[in-house]
């Protein structure tokens, strides 16, 4: 629900894009993808009409984040039919959920920031042995 104050927020910034509708789940689409890519970083995602490409879950976020950043500056000139507000709504509250509910209490998390860190020891100690 409070991703969907994002869109009204930005629709309020830039003058044009007062008179454009937007309906859609789009925000929470985001912000479950933005909850797994917290959790997974490393997760493969594709995009469907280009199956050949492949992309790490971090590196998809951001350059989600970073489209929808400039697509909200492009309705400061045109309107946009698309919720950039809602996306970068829904990616800050799964974000926020992520770190503030899921990363204490959920075990499964716990291990995979665990695994993390192990493996970042371990590729620290490999980096060490080669110098």
């Amino acid at each position: 629900l409070l991703a969907s104050a994002a869109p009204v927020i930005a629709r309020r910034m830039p003058p044009r894009a007062l008179g454009v509708m937007q309906l859609g789940a789009s925000g929470v689409v985001f912000a479950a993808f933005a909850i797994v890519a917290a959790m997974i970083p490393d997760a493969q995602f594709g995009i469907i009409f280009i199956p050949s490409v492949s992309f790490d879950a971090k590196n998809m976020l951001t350059a989600l984040v970073a489209f929808d950043i400039a697509g909200i500056a492009y309705t400061f000139f045109r309107p946009s039919m698309l919720a950039h507000g809602a996306h970068l709504g829904g990616v800050l509250m799964g974000l926020a959920t992520f770190y503030m509910y899921l990363l204490p209490y959920n075990a499964l998390t716990q291990r995979v920031v665990r695994n993390r860190e192990i493996r970042d020891r371990r590729q620290q100690i490999e980096q060490r042995r080669r110098e």
